[in-house]
């Protein structure tokens, strides 16, 4: 077997486990309950993340997290006209985990997020792979409300419930080394809820970049505002800080 078989069989199987454990953490009947019972508006579909080779083939494994997407798939509402089976559960998380597979391939666009998600990924130099996916994306919540923020969601609490199940499920199936949360300030109480317990490093700036490190699963992490609004210093000091960690791992 050629070393990119061997890549693509372990991302296959990761994708498996991530989708076996997608499918533990989820409740339909909750899911439907929270799409019938928002009453802000109207909630995205699920956004379920998919690994790829590129992260698999990385000498540092990074992870880039925002916010929540813009509307993601099939609204969380299709599940509430469907029967409420573990197979209807099962043929949505895939549909979603899809979603993700086909736009994670295309090109950025005029999307800030996207664009920063590829300038981490150049500043990686060789400890990534070629592809941008070596930079794996995941967002802090899975919903979205009315194609925006959930936390006015009448359901946010529940929406934060999913999210960090969904969360943990990523660190720990996927082992990153270093994590940069593109969330902001706003996001920080629910940052805080899904990794558990941290550090606070030297070079904190309130509200602009903090610097930690999780406990467990163990990595190096940064918290910046979404790069919508990240000033070009605190983007060169977190990406400076990103290098310092290679360089002293011998990377």
């Amino acid at each position: 077997m050629t070393s990119s078989s061997r890549l693509q069989s372990r991302a296959s199987e990761l994708n498996d486990i991530l989708l076996e454990r997608y499918l533990g953490a989820l409740d339909i009947r909750e899911l439907v309950r929270v799409a019938h019972e928002e009453n802000a508006g109207k909630l995205s579909g699920l956004f379920l993340p998919v690994v790829d080779d590129a992260y698999l083939d990385s000498e540092v494994r990074v992870m880039l997290i925002g916010q929540e997407t813009r509307g993601w798939g099939k609204g969380l509402s299709t599940l509430a006209v469907q029967d409420q089976t573990a197979q209807t559960l099962h043929t949505y998380v895939q549909a979603q985990m899809d979603v993700y597979r086909r736009f994670s391939s295309t090109a950025p666009g005029r999307s800030r997020f996207r664009q920063f998600h590829d300038r981490l990924h150049a500043s990686l130099g060789v400890n990534a792979a070629p592809d941008r996916r070596a930079v794996f994306w995941c967002n802090l919540l899975c919903l979205s409300l009315n194609g925006g923020s959930p936390r006015r969601a009448s359901e946010i609490d529940a929406i934060a419930a999913i999210s960090k199940k969904l969360l943990a499920i990523q660190f720990e199936v996927l082992c990153p080394d270093l994590v940069v949360f593109g969330t902001g300030h706003g996001y920080d109480k629910f940052l805080k809820d899904q990794i558990g317990a941290y550090t606070t490093l030297t070079g904190l700036k309130p509200r602009h970049y903090w610097p930690f490190e999780v406990h467990a699963p163990r990595f190096k992490a940064w918290r910046v505002r979404h790069p919508r609004r990240l000033t070009n210093d605190i983007k060169q000091e977190l990406l400076r800080a990103v290098g310092r960690e290679l360089t002293a791992a011998g990377r």
